[in-house]
């Protein structure tokens, strides 16, 4: 929030008048509580610090949560066009697999994490085989569920899970 011209105005007048700092200050602060525009600002003042409190709460709140459910925080993200900063993000450690940053990823966590890649991965190839064989049989304007009777969604479900070890 900006300092309102007026506050900034008898700030300015307090310190032409007065040599002194501390005395600058307290003329400044006479005026103000003297302005009839103090209640509004003084309002709006509350207004925000109080805005902030509750938003700072809610953070604290999603970070605790966030880090009880071991989800991992975001990193604040960098911007910049330096050869530096171009460097550090091309960089093969930075690189993120599995919500993880490569460089950071211990030994004893591999085998965990690869079985979580992979288990990821085959669903998303059942997926786009699934996708890919349903293209022959729904038209651009229905849905699966228009085109495709039940037991046929089913069946090739089974086929297509077969071949993906489901």
């Amino acid at each position: 929030m900006e300092m309102p011209q007026w506050v900034l105005d008898i700030a300015n007048d307090a310190d032409a008048a007065n040599p002194d700092a501390g005395a600058a200050v307290e003329a400044a602060i006479n005026e103000v509580f003297k302005s009839p525009q103090l209640p509004t600002w003084r309002d709006t003042l509350v207004k925000h610090a109080i805005q902030n409190q509750v938003y700072a709460a809610r953070h604290r709140r999603n970070l605790t949560i966030n880090r009880q459910n071991g989800n991992h925080i975001p990193q604040p993200q960098v911007t910049g066009l330096s050869s530096a900063v171009a460097e550090v993000y091309e960089s093969v450690w930075s690189f993120r697999i599995a919500g993880r940053e490569l460089g950071l990823i211990t030994g004893a966590e591999l085998p965990d994490l690869e079985a979580t890649e992979r288990q990821q991965a085959n669903g998303h190839l059942f997926n786009a085989e699934l996708l890919k064989r349903l293209q022959s049989r729904v038209r651009p304007n229905q849905t699966v569920r228009q085109a495709v009777p039940e037991t046929q969604l089913r069946r090739l479900w089974r086929e297509v899970g077969a071949e993906f070890g489901r």
